[in-house]
């Protein structure tokens, strides 16, 4: 089985695929940008292709509701909720004033350190899934907040904030448990939407599991919205007992 993230193809349908946070039983499956939305029988050929690779499990991209019909059809079912936010970039938030440096090779590690104890163990990060982060997007600004006066770089604190064309998102967030409150987060998000701004994005759109109400609170305070719309990751079983 492959580990690595590949394009599936059939026609014109594409999505990309490859392990999910590094679970070589479990795949995950994103629609392609710019190609048609996936198919009931392209999504079943998908299926059968990564049955074939020796995944016992496939979940999604988080989904708006009009990307998921292809995916229900062929039988897979919500395996988390999301809330999704908006904000137009018309207006930006003030932030503390806090030290932010270019994320550099040697932050891999202390990088996902972080995010694991920031995040359930479903939605932690591995190298692969960091690097889908970063690249998910045309253009990508990664910034690392290190603990005051240590001398080992030791992260307390990264965002990976992207831009597609005129739409930015902000693509991952964390910071230490100890270090919350302290105004790091505010000033990570605030980095990357001015640097959204100064590109000429018009919008910004993060998610977030609906039951983080500190993250949901975190974005609404910097001038968020909530989207009509929230997003779904979906999951199907493969194999004799799926569905």
């Amino acid at each position: 089985m492959s580990a690595s993230v590949q394009f599936i193809r059939w026609g014109q349908e594409r999505v990309r695929a490859g392990p999910w946070r590094g679970d070589r039983h479990v795949a995950y499956l994103s629609p392609a940008p710019g190609a048609p939305l996936p198919s009931v029988a392209f999504v079943r050929r998908c299926l059968e292709q990564l049955a074939g690779e020796g995944y016992d499990q496939v979940v999604t991209a988080a989904l708006l509701p009009h990307e998921q019909g292809g995916f229900v059809e062929a039988g897979f079912v919500v395996e988390e909720r999301l809330v999704l936010l908006g904000h137009d970039l018309r207006t930006l938030p003030e932030a503390p004033a806090r030290p932010l440096r270019r994320a550099r090779a040697a932050d891999q590690r202390p990088v996902l350190a972080l995010d694991h104890l920031s995040f359930p163990a479903f939605w932690q990060l591995d190298a692969a899934g960091l690097d889908e982060a970063i690249t998910a997007t045309p253009r990508a600004r990664y910034r690392v907040a290190d603990a005051p006066a240590a001398s080992d770089g030791a992260a307390i604190g990264y965002a990976v904030t992207g831009r597609a064309g005129r739409r930015g998102y902000i693509q991952r967030l964390a910071v230490h448990p100890e270090a919350r409150r302290a105004g790091w987060a505010r000033a990570l998000v605030v980095d990357g939407l001015r640097w959204l701004r100064r590109w000429r994005a018009d919008k910004v759109l993060v998610n977030t599991q609906e039951g983080n109400h500190g993250a949901a609170a975190l974005y609404e305070a910097l001038g968020f919205r909530r989207e009509r719309n929230g997003l779904s990751v979906l999951s199907a079983r493969l194999g004799p007992g799926r569905r």
